[in-house]
């Protein structure tokens, strides 16, 4: 998929438990990409991951010059258990 830069995984203030969720930085936009493309949807441990874009415009701009369809389910970086 790509080297990963950062995790920030996400838990509540209150009780210090995983929300469920995660965000994940990486090298490049290409390897963001992959990871939606590959991850998105995926089973791990019983759950569906989620996987798309946290509110980088930019990267869903390049992916849309690649030719990546980022209306599709499976074409949609946070990480989230479903």
């Amino acid at each position: 998929l790509g080297r990963v830069i950062k995790v920030r995984m996400v838990s509540d203030v209150e009780t210090g438990k995983p929300r469920g969720f995660a965000f994940v930085e990486f090298e490049d936009p290409q390897a963001a990409l992959s990871a939606i493309r590959n991850m998105n949807d995926y089973e791990l441990n019983g759950r569906r991951l989620r996987v798309n874009f946290s509110n980088s415009s930019h990267l869903e701009t390049l992916a849309g010059q690649l030719g990546m369809d980022m209306t599709r389910k499976d074409a949609n970086v946070s990480i989230g258990g479903g």
